[in-house]
């Protein structure tokens, strides 16, 4: 047993490293005597297993050898429910963690049990993988020492000698611990009064003092802080306002069916690892377990779960005295401490459909359990199908059902069937299934955007009109029981959209109208696809993303595509900001083979008002878009009439509006801002046009939109490919001729300038000596020699791969991308994490492998490390000329 009990500990040390642990941590993970603890410990760090730190408490942590084995987890993703009920909190999390310098200071709160302290382990995680640095993650439960306010401070700021009787000798605390890394302070309202103020400094200024000194001493962390209690009347509110950040953990019974499930099963798998016995478990304890309620939340949930697995064990004892090793657990040996959730029949019947008849058998060493027979309906702990993959297919209403189990938590399905028997004895009108859970997914949705502070559809009012207020009357009467049930106060505009779901009644059956939502940009068709079904699950809408670098023709053949799969008889609705297909209406219907009808605009106003027009009118696509679009003018009306000048104004002529020019970065922003710098450096330029810089992840759609005909001209690295706006490469602004042919734009944008007006262009090299002559302005952290160097054998060999000799443009702006490629790399500047960088490499992957060796060789002259993503922004630069 002692054997068995070392291995567990090392396990134990292994996955929570590089953080390290204490005998006591140790005792209460295991739930065994801390002196048990303390004498496997040692005999550990006797063999070289394990080394320890400090006198008290001792902190343990794997050997160096050790703690290259392991493979660890990325930030979050060991979170259950972190793309689920807590994806908004992480992402908030993720937010705060990446604001500049050092983040913002957290306050996370929740219920004993929700997972407050491994939220904040995952934000240390997060913080050291962006800052890409070790940083200490110092940790402190005020409770500890709530009975003695004076050693609590001391223990936090550290006390000088003689700062207090029995001060022998000065002493450094947790906050010089956590210098440039992370300050986790649980159960923070234990901290009184004085402990918050004298933690004023700390958050203010970074500097604080010892008890008993006079010295300032400086500190750059970030704090962390945690509570059961609320913090308005728990903490000082000139402590909680220097606190921007507040994370509310949502509780256990709060927590979508599928969460538990995955829950209960990562609570079995572990067990079954630790034990190093299978453990098979009835279809009845399964039940008990994912319906478990009690007020330690999931902290009571992991304890139920070690408890049946000891009477598991000692039935197996008793029955097979000489080894006891399989573990079976069934409805009469489950302790029943809890009690289980009070949920809808119906919602009870569907999840009990979902178990395993026979049950689980959960194998050590293995991340999923088996079921014990072939199950009808497959449910894989910590499985998530994000809404986004729903646009690709039309939800069938199984579908919809199966999706409840995820997303929305039986509270807020018994609220939403709840509101919807009384408005249909109300209003004496029946409400079909797919209403209902359309409810019940938004009224979830408007829970977890109220746990971080954040209204959602705020705009509902003008969309809305003055339609549904009949609903409006019957929610007056149910709201405060309605807010009380989901324990969140619903701003107007959810009041205004939970009022248009209520409106949709006797909707009609058989075919129906397709929708198509086709977008310029990343996700943006798919975002606003996600957010229709969300509020509207039984939509049948598809997307059809656009990115700025795709090919038009691939994008035309999936667009085809799109339109006939969404076709089922009635015709199809395409929705679309893409200008080049508004003439296309014919075209596209003709090789599609569908009745096509084209409306030219899309925001989620529309495409809701759409959802309803197709789930509740027999309309036929012609007659569907003639209604949309006399509906969306009267909204469109509605919404900018406040805005419209009255009779009495407007008589002056308003004064000519600037030009504005766009300078954009394929990567982030830095050359645009240098492209900016020169470009106002020129008085007509700067006199004429307004010059915005833009990176890869701005939304340039939404700013074409924004200025109009004002925008004249796009200046960058990649043509962005704006409509109606054209493109001049970044080499431009190094060069006089360059510059005035900016002017030319600025002056007739419509027309290219006459080649007479133009002077004779330089050479490559003449542009690569200007180039030179500029590299401290592109790479101001190296030493410019070096850097023109190493990105001239970059450019020779890209001009030499080319079968084509390119234009001298092309290869100024390849040699300027390089050297600004060096400039972040030295820096270590971010790289975006969601470009799909293993995809396009994987496409063109022998080209990807070429391009990254000459990188590589001219990095490792330059004392830089090349990441993949740097490649790929390259390489969607080049032609593809393999």
């Amino acid at each position: 047993m002692g054997e068995e009990r070392e291995k567990i500990i090392v396990d134990l040390v292994r996955s929570r490293q590089p953080e390290e642990l204490s005998i006591k941590e140790i005792a209460q993970e295991l739930g065994i005597w801390q002196q048990e603890a303390s004498a496997a410990v040692s005999s550990l760090v006797k063999e070289g297993v394990l080394k320890q730190r400090g006198r008290s408490p001792v902190r343990v942590s794997l050997v160096e050898g050790e703690q290259k084995t392991v493979k660890s987890q990325p930030p979050f993703s060991g979170i259950i429910g972190s793309q689920g009920s807590l994806s908004m909190q992480i992402q908030m999390a993720r937010a705060a963690v990446c604001y500049p310098p050092d983040g913002l200071h957290m306050l996370i709160l929740g219920a004993t049990g929700v997972g407050k302290t491994m939220l904040a382990r995952e934000i240390w995680r997060y913080a050291a993988e962006e800052r890409k640095k070790e940083m200490p993650f110092v940790t402190l439960n005020c409770a500890e020492y709530a009975d003695n306010p004076q050693l609590l401070l001391s223990q936090l700021f550290g006390h000088e000698k003689g700062a207090f009787t029995g001060a022998m000798e000065r002493k450094t605390g947790l906050i010089d611990q956590a210098d440039g890394g992370i300050l986790f302070l649980d159960e923070i309202h234990r901290l009184g009064a004085t402990g918050q103020e004298i933690l004023f400094s700390v958050m203010d200024h970074g500097e604080f003092r010892r008890l008993g000194g006079i010295q300032m001493h400086k500190v750059r962390l970030l704090l962390l802080c945690a509570t059961t209690e609320d913090p308005d009347s728990a903490l000082l509110s000139t402590f909680k306002r220097r606190i921007p950040v507040v994370i509310q953990l949502p509780l256990l019974r709060e927590r979508p069916i599928r969460e538990r499930f995955s829950l209960v099963s990562l609570f079995f798998t572990q067990e079954a690892s630790r034990t190093g016995a299978p453990i098979r478990v009835s279809r009845n304890v399964l039940e008990y377990l994912v319906l478990f309620e009690s007020d330690s939340n999931i902290g009571d949930l992991k304890n139920e779960v070690l408890l049946t697995c000891a009477y598991g064990y000692m039935a197996a004892k008793s029955q097979k005295p000489e080894d006891g090793k399989e573990l079976w657990i069934d409805s009469s040996i489950s302790s029943r401490r809890g009690h289980t959730s009070q949920i809808k029949p119906e919602l009870r019947r569907m999840f009990s459909n979902a178990l395993p008849k026979e049950g689980l058998l959960f194998l050590p060493g293995t991340e999923s359990p088996a079921f014990l027979e072939k199950p009808e309906h497959v449910w894989k702990p910590d499985f998530y199908e994000s809404f986004s993959g729903m646009t690709q297919n039309i939800p069938a209403m199984d579908g919809a059902r199966e999706e409840l189990f995820h997303y929305v938590s039986p509270d807020v399905y018994s609220a939403a069937n709840d509101l919807l028997e009384a408005a249909s004895e109300k209003f004496q009108e029946f409400y079909p299934r797919n209403v209902g859970y359309s409810l019940a997914f938004f009224l979830q949705q408007i829970k977890s955007y109220a746990r971080v502070g954040r209204g959602l559809m705020e705009q509902a009012d003008h969309f809305m009109g003055r339609k549904y207020n009949r609903e409006r009357e019957f929610l007056k009467e149910h709201l405060e029981q309605l807010q009380k049930r989901l324990d969140t106060e619903l701003t107007q505009g959810e009041i205004s959209a939970v009022a248009f779901l209520l409106g949709q009644r006797g909707r009609k059956e058989g075919t129906q109208v397709g929708i198509v939502v086709a977008a310029y940009g990343e996700q943006i068709a798919s975002n606003l696809a996600m957010l229709t079904l969300q509020v509207l699950s039984g939509t049948p809408i598809l997307a059809l993303d656009f990115p700025l670098d795709s090919n038009f023709k691939e994008f035309w053949n999936s667009l085809l595509a799109a339109l006939r799969r969404a076709d089922t008889g009635r015709g199809v609705i395409l929705c679309t900001d893409i200008n080049l297909l508004f003439s296309k209406e014919g075209e596209l219907a003709a090789q599609s083979g569908t009745d096509l009808r084209i409306v030219p605009a899309v925001n989620t106003a529309l495409l809701l008002e759409l959802g309803k027009c197709v789930g509740m009118l027999d309309l036929d696509a012609g007659e569907l878009k003639a209604q949309i679009c006399s509906e969306y003018r009267e909204y469109i009306d509605a919404l900018f009439e406040p805005a419209l000048p009255g009779p009495e104004e407007g008589k002056e002529a308003p004064a000519k509006k600037r030009s504005v020019i766009i300078t954009y970065c394929v990567t982030g922003t830095g050359s645009a801002k240098l492209a900016r710098t020169l470009l106002l450096e020129h008085p007509k330029i700067s006199q004429a046009a307004d010059i915005i810089p833009l990176g890869i992840m701005s939304d340039l759609n939404a700013v074409a939109r924004k200025f109009g005909g004002r925008l004249r001209l796009a200046v960058g690295f990649l043509d962005p490919h704006l409509p109606n706006v054209p493109f001049v490469g970044l080499e431009s602004v190094f060069t006089a001729e360059g510059l005035n042919r900016i002017l030319l734009y600025l002056r007739n944008w419509e027309e290219d300038p006459k080649e007479e007006e133009m002077a004779e262009l330089p050479t490559v090299e003449e542009r690569l000596e200007i180039v030179d002559k500029n590299i401290k302005n592109i790479a101001p952290s190296l030493e410019p020699e070096k850097v023109s160097k190493q990105a001239k054998k970059v450019l020779v060999q890209i001009l030499e791969r080319c079968p084509e000799k390119p234009e001298a443009d092309f290869a100024v702006r390849v040699y300027i991308h390089v050297i600004a490629m060096f400039e972040r790399l030295s820096v270590m500047e971010i790289s975006d994490s969601r470009l799909k960088v293993k995809q396009e490499a994987g496409r063109r992957a022998e080209f990807f492998q070429w391009l990254s060796g000459i990188l590589c060789e001219a990095c490792e002259a330059l004392g830089l490390m090349l990441n993949e993503t740097e490649v790929y922004y390259l390489m969607i630069v080049l032609p593809e000329t393999e």
